[in-house]
């Protein structure tokens, strides 16, 4: 990514508190999306796609370090194709898909994520 690894993991766990409140045992949208990101089985398809093997299952949301290394992968492979290396590109393709960073619906998403990535600009990150 050409933003920083803290600026990653900070990006994360905004995501995180979003998506699961930081709950790894979550389950959303009637068991599709799982985890402290809430993974659905697509997303891990298209991980796997893009590693070009399959290295996750769809139980692996519920592991978040496992998560962690999904969303990377995601993200990286998707900021590359897009140009689009920025926090709020990220974010709005990890919830509208590839070409989420283009979709109305993903600003109010956006908007809860940013909120909580920029609430401190000391490192810490609260609910």
């Amino acid at each position: 990514m050409s933003f920083s690894a803290l600026e990653a993991v900070r990006l994360f766990i905004a995501i995180v508190l979003v998506e699961s409140g930081g709950d790894p045992t979550a389950v959303g949208d009637g068991g599709e999306a799982i985890g402290i990101a809430q993974i659905r089985p697509i997303l891990v398809e298209d991980v796997n796609r893009i590693e070009g093997e399959e290295r996750f299952k769809h139980s692996d949301a519920l592991n978040p370090l496992l998560a962690f290394e999904m969303f990377v992968i995601y993200s990286e492979h998707y900021a590359d194709h897009t140009d689009d290396y920025s926090p709020e590109g990220i974010a709005r393709r990890w919830n509208g898909g590839p070409t989420g960073h283009e979709k109305e619906a993903t600003k109010a998403y956006w908007a809860k994520v940013n909120l909580r990535f920029t609430r401190h600009n000391d490192g810490r990150i609260s609910r």
